[in-house]
C-alpha cells in the first residue's frame, strides 16, 4: 500500500512537473481596448498547443490570433481538418518568406495570386494545388504567408498573416 501512495505520488509529480515545462507554441495576441469584439472572441478561443506537438517552427516574434483544433472542420466528402494556427506578425511578408524557405527546405513552395493579392504557400506534400482549394489546405500541412493588414484592428502592427495547418506530433 505505502509501494503504491509513493508510486501515485511520483505519477502526479512528474504530470505536474512536465505541465509547468511545457511551452506555449507562441503567445496570443494581446487584447486591448482598441480589440474588436470579434476579435476578443477569437482571440480568446485561440486553445494554445505546445510548441512540441507542432512540427512547424513558429515566426520569431509572432503572435496567435486564431487556432483551430483537429475535426472542428471537415471537407465535402467528410475528412477532418488539420489543427491550424493563425499567426500575425510586424515584419514584413518578404522577410516572413525567406525565414520560411530556410526553415522548411523540403516544403513545396508555391506563390499564387489572384485579383492583384499574393500568398507565399509552403507545402509538404508537393501537388497542384489551386488558390481556393480548402480541401488541400485543411488536410495537407501547410504555412500561408500573406498581407496581414487585415487584422490591423486587432493588432496595429501586423504586417504578415501567418496561417499553419499541421500534423501533430
Amino acid at each position: 500500500m505505502k509501494k503504491a501512495i509513493i508510486f501515485s505520488v511520483w505519477i502526479i509529480f512528474t504530470g505536474y512537473i512536465s505541465t509547468a515545462l511545457a511551452e506555449p507554441y507562441a503567445p496570443k495576441v494581446e487584447i486591448t481596448a482598441s480589440t474588436t469584439m470579434m476579435g476578443q472572441m477569437v482571440i480568446k478561443a485561440a486553445k494554445v498547443p505546445d510548441r512540441s506537438a507542432v512540427a512547424i517552427p513558429p515566426y520569431p516574434g509572432a503572435v496567435i490570433l486564431q487556432t483551430r483544433q483537429s475535426g472542428d472542420m471537415q471537407t465535402s466528402d467528410g475528412r477532418p481538418y488539420l489543427p491550424y494556427i493563425k499567426l500575425l506578425s510586424s515584419d514584413p511578408i518578404d522577410k516572413v518568406v525567406a525565414w520560411y524557405k530556410k526553415k522548411l527546405p523540403s516544403y513545396f513552395y508555391q506563390k499564387s495570386g489572384f485579383l492583384g493579392m499574393y500568398s507565399h504557400r509552403f507545402w509538404k506534400v508537393k501537388g497542384d494545388y489551386g488558390m481556393m482549394d480548402m480541401d488541400a489546405m485543411g488536410t495537407v500541412s501547410n504555412v500561408i504567408i500573406s498581407d496581414g493588414k487585415q487584422h490591423a484592428d486587432d493588432y496595429p502592427p501586423a504586417k504578415a498573416m501567418i496561417e499553419i495547418t499541421y500534423e501533430p506530433r
